[in-house]
């Protein structure tokens, strides 16, 4: 089975530094407004694709019961432990998350057609859907998670790759909306996706919106990140692309590159936040990044800083069409 994700085409950008970038409220990239969508699932096949030498099983849940989906996929997963579960969520139900949250694996595809996973202030879970330690091709799409300002994670996943979230919407979650980390920033082929997402009211300190840690060729595309603390945090990653989203009225920061390297973030919006953009480099020297505005009503140079550079490298940013 494969994620039938089509890749549109990401320009190749690159500036060789070690970027310590701080930008005023409302960010250099105000007047940077996506257009379109620049990820879109095919259209002459489903999202989810079979391939004859896969063994997929599908479950439906009628019951709109947390406990009775995971006992349905904990059985199944039992008796079939290689196979590929395709798993349909009771279209539009509200699953009520307490002290369980709902717990994925390898080789899960999670269809929520647009249920609903619903938590509390009281409730004691460590997040709404939790994806073991480990795990890898797993994917989530077309759900809403509310978070009632509880304790707890939208969705998390440690040490996993080949994770792609489609249309998820997270909101008002006490930690990340959405935490993602890979296997390090040296290991290739985490192949993370967020694409098409929405995160907000994320507003306790040093949580973010969406947040990606310790990843190599991740990609957030299309995905809005508003009223958050931080809107999204890329951390401690390598050859990761953020493109085309929108980050803004977050309360500290709009999109935080914080020790990447070799990464891209091209034709973002961030507007109205405490700080634009922030990236913070690498300590190796041999670090690059990559950043590109459009239409951008200023356009200064950028300075670059940090250790062990000497002396510092000069940014550029570049804008596709006048104001």
């Amino acid at each position: 089975m494969t994620l039938a994700l089509r890749s549109r085409r990401l320009l190749k950008i690159g500036c060789t530094s070690l970027c310590l970038l701080v930008f005023p409220k409302s960010g250099f990239a105000t007047n940077s407004v996506p257009t379109s969508n620049a990820y879109s699932a095919p259209a002459s096949f489903p999202f989810i694709q079979q391939v004859p030498s896969d063994t997929v099983i599908s479950l439906q849940d009628t019951s709109g019961s947390i406990s009775a989906i995971q006992d349905k996929i904990d059985a199944v997963r039992s008796s079939n432990p290689d196979q590929f579960l395709v798993i349909y969520l009771r279209a539009g139900a509200t699953y009520t998350i307490t002290t369980t949250p709902l717990v994925l694996g390898s080789k899960m595809c999670l269809l929520g057609g647009g249920a609903t996973f619903s938590a509390n202030a009281n409730s004691t879970a460590s997040s709404l859907i939790r994806i073991t330690p480990g795990s890898s091709f797993v994917s989530i799409s077309q759900s809403t998670l509310q978070g009632g300002s509880a304790n707890l994670y939208g969705i998390v996943g440690a040490g996993v790759s080949r994770v792609h979230l489609d249309q998820v919407i997270v909101s008002q979650t006490g930690r990340d909306g959405i935490y993602l980390q890979g296997m390090g920033s040296t290991n290739f082929d985490n192949e993370i996706t967020v694409a098409r997402c929405h995160a907000s009211l994320v507003t306790s300190s040093g949580f973010a919106g969406v947040h990606l840690a310790d990843v190599t060729q991740a990609v957030c595309v299309d995905t809005t990140a508003n009223n958050n603390s931080t809107g999204i945090l890329l951390e401690s990653s390598a050859h990761c692309v953020l493109y085309n989203n929108q980050a803004n009225f977050n309360s500290a920061i709009g999109i935080n590159l914080s020790d990447t390297m070799y990464c891209k973030t091209v034709n973002n919006r961030c507007s109205n936040n405490a700080t634009g953009l922030a990236v913070l480099g690498s300590k190796v020297r041999t670090s690059t990044m990559f950043l590109s505005v459009t239409r951008s009503k200023v356009l200064p140079p950028v300075f670059c800083s940090g250790v062990p550079w000497d002396p510092p490298t000069l940014c550029t940013r570049t804008k596709s069409a006048p104001i």
